[in-house]
Formats: structure tokens, sequence, C-alpha cells
């Protein structure tokens, strides 16, 4: 696992989370809070006491997905909510499994055989409903297989012109030769021209 956090202010409204069960799946969350500092990252430490409490418990991401969303909606103002991806990884079986809450399109590529699997989100952000039955989403994983997910910062940074990077961007930098994770930073890098970041990364 790879992966990148960076915060706008000093206070964090991105986490990544991840976490073995007691079957020796391999959980992550990606979430992303309404706006950025402080009051975005007043859900975080729920959400994640929710998620290691849960996974090292052996529940299901369907159950915790749904736990974490009833959290968020007794928690948050009303003016916020929480995007969010969980994923599960079951390596007997070579399959994924993700519940995708309003965040971009994630991705699935191999660069062996330049196939690209999108994997669009097809639930409300967390914390909006009381109560969901959140649509999961499964895929055989094949060697050489990469997943890549992310938050709005990356697809929305923009460049002096005000142009965003796109998911355009993240899928010309998967396609280059080079390791996909390190190319979409490096792209991500150069398009933003040292400007400040306007939301975490």
């Amino acid at each position: 696992v790879k992966y990148s956090l960076s915060p706008m202010a000093l206070f964090n409204g991105d986490v990544f989370l991840t976490a073995k069960t007691p079957g020796n799946q391999l959980y992550i969350l990606l979430g992303d809070f309404t706006g950025h500092g402080l009051s975005a990252s007043i859900g975080a430490g729920p959400a994640a006491e929710i998620f290691y409490g849960m996974t090292e418990k052996g529940f299901g991401i369907v159950e915790i997905i749904a736990e974490i969303n009833r959290k968020m909606h007794k928690l948050l103002p009303v003016h916020m909510f929480f995007a969010a991806t969980i994923a599960a990884l079951h390596v007997d079986t070579e399959t994924l499994n993700l519940i995708s809450c309003g965040l971009p399109e994630h991705y699935v590529y191999n660069r062996a055989t330049k196939k690209l699997q999108t994997l669009a989100s097809d639930n409300l952000p967390l914390g909006i409903l009381a109560d969901f039955e959140p649509q999961s989403q499964t895929l055989h994983l094949n060697t050489g297989d990469y997943f890549y997910l992310f938050t709005d910062g990356i697809i929305e940074a923009e460049n002096k012109l005000g142009v965003q990077f796109e998911s355009t961007g993240v899928i010309q930098s998967l396609q280059q030769k080079s390791d996909g994770y390190e190319a979409v930073l490096a792209a991500l890098k150069l398009h933003m021209e040292g400007l400040e970041q306007q939301d975490d990364l």
C-alpha cells in the first residue's frame, strides 16, 4: 500500500485507513469530509474508531460503512457530509470488493495488458441519510493489477490558468510506463507549477 496525504491546512479533512481482519483480508477506507481544516476533521476520529474496531472484530465492509454513515448523520452539521470509499482485498479469492460513496472515479490498471477499469461511485456520501443500503462492486484481480483511488482534491487541482487536473490527468499518468502512483504525483506537481494547493490531497 502506497499513499500520500497532503492537508491544505494544519488539520486534514481527508483520511486514509488500512487494517487487516482476523481472516487476513485487507480493508482500506479513503474519505473526504466537506471543506478542509479543523471543521472538516471533526468526524475523522469517530470514523477511524468504527473502522478499526469493527475490522478487528471481523465485520464486513457493508456493516462498517453503514455504521459510519449512522455516526456521521448524528455527528456532522447539516451542511457537511463524508464522501468515502471502503474496500476489501480478499487474497484467497483474488477479488476486490468495494463500496464507493461520493468520491471521484477509481481505477484498476494493469500496465502489462493496458487494461483500465473505471469504478464509479454508486452511493450517496455518508451522513446525508440516517440509514441506507449501500451498493457494492466486486472485481476479480489479475497479476499486475493496481488499484488507484483518490479524493477530489487531485482532479480539481488547478494550474495558473485555472485549468483543473481532471480525471484525464490521472489516466494519462497511469498509462505511462513508469510506476503509476509516482507518475500521478509527479504530473500533479508539474500541473500545479508551484501554486499552493486549494484542497486536501
